[in-house]
């Protein structure tokens, strides 16, 4: 029966060790409940090493002309991982970027033992893709590999197939418990944090008379991944806003004119907060289904619209929030896009994924 299947998750999160990946890290503790799924971590390999070497050195290889098997033999990662069993019908990689699968040989006699199995990536940006060869392999092993960037997925789908597929980021919406408004902080600006943007809001801050939160260091690591998400949460759903720009807004290299929904998006929906920035494109948006949501556009600079207006008007205020709320209920949980790819699959939810789905539809009802 489809709720006795035998899963593996693969788990990055002994090599991704910053906060900004715990969010990747609560979606694998969730697919351990929902399908008593086993676990597996990639051996660290040098600190956050382990994937520039194999990365760089794969692309080198193939520039080359060296064949898949010397590339993927010199690619490979430190010791073989040991997993519970030799084989599974569903083996699931869960990870920051495509680029972090090249070095997965360790666990080749194992896949090939597996029914199915997929790669679920937060990142492949097209002008990473373009200057190297970057061939079928290692991506042959899968049978769907899901990328959270509309453009990458659209660049890998072009040149590999269908088996290349758009997943939207999304969260933990459940942990968020979103306050009535006007919350104890004015806004919560985590992360990449524009200069400009930033000393409006100080401004803002001084008018208002409430907290405005954001981040002063860079890359750190989260001692407990269920510890920092718990208290990341509390935090946004006590802020009537969030600062949320199209993702890597800072690297116009790397993203070029492609403005995508980070997952920083989803969680101020779960929160409740209305997202300020620079919203990600339309068809972004409309891909990732969070082209309705209640957002408020203000500039990379310091002139932040009518954000004091807004925040004065609490009927107005809690009327975005709560359809915020609503739309990560029905839409935007990590159970939304794990019963998508089950259904890629041809494999049902098991109970538990439904009562949660189910639980999430009733909270959204009672908000209308």
């Amino acid at each position: 029966m489809d709720n006795q299947r035998r899963v593996l998750v693969v788990s990055y999160r002994k090599c991704l060790r910053s906060v900004a990946f715990t969010g990747m890290f609560d979606f694998e503790d969730l697919l351990l409940q929902w399908e008593e799924a086993d676990l597996v971590e990639v051996p660290a390999h040098r600190g956050s090493l382990a994937f520039d070497v194999p990365r760089s050195a794969y692309q080198v290889l193939r520039t080359l002309g060296v064949g898949s098997k010397r590339s993927l033999s010199l690619t490979r990662l430190g010791r073989r991982g040991a997993a519970p069993h030799d084989r599974y019908d569903l083996v699931v990689f869960v990870t920051g970027s495509v680029f972090d699968l090249f070095g997965i040989s360790w666990l080749a006699d194992l896949v090939s033992k597996s029914d199915r199995v997929v790669a679920i990536a937060l990142e492949a940006w097209p002008e990473q893709l373009q200057p190297g060869p970057v061939d079928l392999e290692p991506f042959d092993v899968f049978d769907q590999v899901y990328v959270g960037l509309t453009s990458g997925a659209k660049t890998l789908a072009q040149r590999h197939g269908e088996r290349f597929k758009f997943l939207a980021p999304a969260t933990n919406v459940p942990r968020f418990h979103p306050t009535p408004s006007p919350r104890s902080i004015m806004a919560v600006n985590p992360g990449r944090v524009h200069p400009l943007q930033h000393e409006g809001l100080l401004r803002l801050e001084r008018t208002v008379g409430r907290p405005y939160l954001y981040d002063t260091t860079w890359g750190v690591q989260a001692k407990s991944v269920d510890s920092h998400r718990q208290a990341y949460s509390n935090t946004l759903s006590a802020a009537d806003l969030l600062v949320c720009n199209y993702a890597k807004f800072d690297q116009p290299k790397v993203v070029g004119d492609q403005h995508e929904v980070p997952m920083r998006f989803f969680e101020g929906l779960a929160a409740g907060s209305v997202p300020v920035g620079v919203r990600p494109s339309e068809e972004a948006a409309r891909s990732a289904g969070v082209q309705t949501a209640a957002f408020c556009d203000i500039p990379l600079s310091d002139q932040i619209g009518d954000l004091d207006e807004l925040l004065r008007d609490h009927d107005r205020l809690s009327g975005l929030q709560r359809t915020n709320r609503q739309l990560a209920l029905n839409q935007h949980d990590w159970g939304h896009r794990w019963e998508s790819v089950l259904s890629d699959l041809s494999l049902d939810p098991t109970p538990v994924l439904r009562n949660r789905l189910e639980s999430m539809a009733e909270e959204a009802l009672k908000l209308e």
